[in-house]
């Protein structure tokens, strides 16, 4: 058996593993994810909804949200659940001159990547992507805490008029 042969073999049996793993791990994964959903109280049911009532974002996503912060009471406002997802970004200043710099990654890491996920399918065609993104990210923070501050749904005639964007993942 040559090297390449050997090496081919190896990686096909890795990728023969992992993906085992995945079809071991996927409905215990589904499974703990009922679960919470089941665990989560009435207010944050409604909460949910009102979430997942923004085009693009699944009820699945809008219960992790949840799960992690708790409770929206917790932020008092949107700039507060900002800093805790840890989207705003790092300024630097020297006298008279501010640099603004990448966000700064202090708070929750898996809040960041849920919001991210919610995020996804509403950037497109922009110049930079991560800016776009933590854009994107800040505003839906920002919607999410008046949706479930007000405990109102998500107004789509509203969004159309100020965002033609199509969401076409989740």
């Amino acid at each position: 058996m040559s090297l390449n042969e050997t090496c081919s073999f190896l990686f096909s049996e890795t990728f023969v593993f992992y993906i085992d793993k995945l079809f071991f791990l996927e409905p215990r994964i589904n499974k703990l994810e009922e679960i919470l959903m089941d665990k989560i109280d009435k207010d944050q049911q409604e909460q949910m909804k009102l979430i997942s009532s923004i085009k693009g974002v699944s009820q699945r996503l809008a219960g992790l949200f949840l799960a992690e912060i708790k409770d929206i009471r917790n932020f008092p406002n949107a700039k507060k659940l900002i800093k805790y997802a840890s989207t705003d970004p790092v300024v630097k200043q020297s006298g008279k001159y501010k640099l603004r710099m990448s966000i700064s990654k202090q708070g929750s890491s898996f809040l960041r990547n849920i919001l991210f996920q919610m995020a996804t399918g509403m950037v497109r065609d922009f110049g930079s992507y991560k800016k776009a993104m933590i854009a994107v990210v800040n505003k839906l923070i920002r919607v999410i805490h008046a949706l479930c501050r007000k405990r109102t749904f998500f107004d789509h005639s509203f969004s159309k008029s100020i965002l033609p964007l199509e969401v076409s993942h989740v």
